[in-house]
């Protein structure tokens, strides 16, 4: 398969003491594309590139999609905003988990754990995070 060349990512690792965190900037990004594109649409593809560059463009496609499905907030609302600022809290973190034929997760092994201890989701009741953090009382 070639040489391994790990990838510098966004989240913790990427924190410097006191600088704003690359999630959150480019989560901010991608809120404020949607915000000025009726009225900019340069500035509007300009952001969400800029987040691309920080998330990637499949990252920033699966987030999308989940807006879209309703499992996150939707963007430029005030649900998206506490989302942000949640994940400015450390309360919201982005982890790569590859699924390989439904039943192998390949992922950083802090995310393994939380899977291991996370109950299966009954498969009558479809999940959806905006609900959810609805019923907490964090939206």
């Amino acid at each position: 398969m070639g040489d391994f060349f790990p990838a510098r990512l966004p989240g913790p690792a990427a924190r410097e003491s006191g600088g704003p965190d690359a999630t959150v900037t480019a989560l901010r990004m991608m809120d404020h594309s949607i915000r000025v594109w009726d009225a900019d649409q340069a500035e509007g593809l300009k952001l969400a590139n800029d987040a691309s560059y920080i998330f990637g463009a499949a990252v920033l496609l699966a987030l999308q999609q989940m807006q879209q499905d309703g499992k996150l907030p939707p963007p430029a609302s005030p649900e998206w905003d506490r989302f942000v600022d949640q994940a400015a809290a450390g309360d919201v973190e982005l982890a790569l988990v590859v699924m390989v034929r439904d039943r192998e997760l390949v992922c950083d092994e802090r995310v393994a754990r939380r899977f291991a201890q996370a109950e299966p989701a009954s498969k009558a009741a479809p999940v959806n995070l905006t609900e959810d953090l609805r019923a907490m009382g964090l939206m």
